[in-house]
């Protein structure tokens, strides 16, 4: 109820600007015209709309209402912000994340008042003409868990639109929902010793609450409904990952346990090259963008391939240096995983293993890389990163997963491709 107190006080004083505005330029209806944009049903966010009109009546204002509802479709919630440019409102409301961030792509002069926006800031909805509430419960000087009880089915509808865009092929997105609900159930003790089940993180898997669920994604659900992927009888620990870079690797590779059905896997469309390779053809593979199901219209190009330019001087800061001489590779898999780094400095020479190697150097998107040490005159310049990929690679690569569905894969072929010795069977 505060929140909702708060949110009508800056729709009033909202109107009131542009009441100021407006002031001699012609002669102005004393009805307002309100546009509230709904990204879906959902109680939480209809007591938001309720609340606006509620409280409002309880003013002198005369308000119009013109209320749209997206029905979850990021799609739909940028063409209602059209729609509302179009009725020439007075202000608008956005009520989640995406519904105020279409709103503010569209409207530059009228308020854009927003609230159900857990990050404003992340969102990019500050400063102008965008104002409004967060529904994140401030924390100061004490540490607060907020624990959210909720059964499977439920949960999945906001994991596999978290984890996975909705508006990727069906047969991606199934395939995705087998795999979250094996690794959710593999997984679920992970938090035991802090009284929860798992957090709502990439460091278990990403939950953004009911907001974020959308009709493609649950259908997906539905369709694979019990679904999960067993290895000799047992749920498999389903990990995975958003870009392989064309070879996914195995998981004794970047953690401690060999699995069976973590083993690595070729996501490249011919034999241009025969792992392991050369360190010619290494450094080939990565500066070209050999034909894979990684590489296609769903993926980001900065994920198949990319390329860094070290800030040298926060790399000396990060580990003490005085100056860098060189940095390079001391160990690498046989798919072309960088197992072993050194970054050797006037002063002494660092070693980085593993999952320790991205951040050592200043935050790489994967441990797939070479490197270019760039001289002039025999002093170090700057240092490139050629790069591939996007996280840890082992387990199903979803780039992959939607590349292998545009070309006909269904969801159990490509589940069968990343996990391989596996069968999909149902839960009793």
């Amino acid at each position: 109820m505060k929140n909702h107190k708060i949110l009508s006080l800056l729709l009033i004083l909202g109107l009131a600007t542009t009441s100021i505005f407006a002031q001699g330029s012609k002669e102005q209806s004393n009805v307002k015209k309100i546009g509230i944009s709904k990204l879906l049903p959902h109680p939480a966010l209809d007591a938001v709309e309720q609340g606006i009109q509620d409280h409002l009546s309880t003013t002198n204002l005369e308000v119009e209402y013109n209320l749209q509802n997206a029905n979850g479709d990021i799609s739909t919630a940028a063409s209602i912000a059209q729609q509302l440019k179009s009725d020439n409102c007075d202000l608008v409301v956005g009520i989640a994340t995406p519904s105020a961030q279409s709103l503010a792509n569209v409207f530059r002069e009228i308020p854009v008042v927003f609230s159900a926006v857990t990050d404003p800031i992340s969102a990019s909805l500050e400063g102008g003409n965008l104002c409004g509430v967060s529904d994140l419960n401030p924390v100061s000087a004490q540490k607060m868990d907020l624990l959210n009880y909720i059964d499977l089915s439920s949960y999945l509808l906001s994991v596999i639109p978290s984890e996975m865009p909705a508006s990727w092929p069906i047969e991606a997105l199934k395939a995705q929902s087998v795999v979250a609900r094996s690794y959710i159930l593999r997984n679920i003790n992970r938090h035991k010793n802090e009284d929860y089940d798992l957090c709502a993180t990439v460091h278990c898997i990403v939950y953004s609450g009911a907001q974020n669920e959308h009709t493609s994604t649950t259908e997906a659900i539905i369709a694979t409904r019990n679904e999960i992927i067993t290895h000799n009888g047992n749920i498999i620990d389903a990990v995975f990952s958003s870009n392989s870079g064309g070879y996914t690797e195995a998981s004794e590779n970047v953690w401690i346990n060999s699995l069976d059905y973590l083993k690595a896997v070729n996501t490249t469309k011919n034999d241009n090259y025969n792992f392991p390779l050369k360190p010619f053809e290494i450094e080939n593979w990565f500066v070209e963008k050999p034909a894979s199901y990684s590489n296609n219209k769903y993926t980001t190009q900065s994920s198949y391939r990319w390329v860094k330019n070290i800030n040298l001087e926060r790399l000396k800061d990060r580990h003490a240096l005085e100056d860098i001489k060189r940095v390079y590779i001391t160990d690498r898999t046989t798919t072309g995983t960088v197992k072993e780094i050194k970054i050797e400095g006037r002063n002494k020479t660092v070693t980085k293993n593993n999952s320790a190697i991205r951040r050592a150097l200043t935050g790489l998107k994967s441990n797939k890389f070479i490197v270019k040490n760039i001289y002039n005159q025999n002093e170090l310049k700057s240092i490139i990163i050629f790069g591939a990929g996007w996280g840890h690679s082992v387990g199903m690569d979803q780039s992959a997963a939607a590349g292998m569905a545009v070309e006909g894969k269904k969801y159990k072929e490509i589940i069968n491709f990343f996990y391989p010795d596996t069968k999909i069977t149902k839960l009793e």
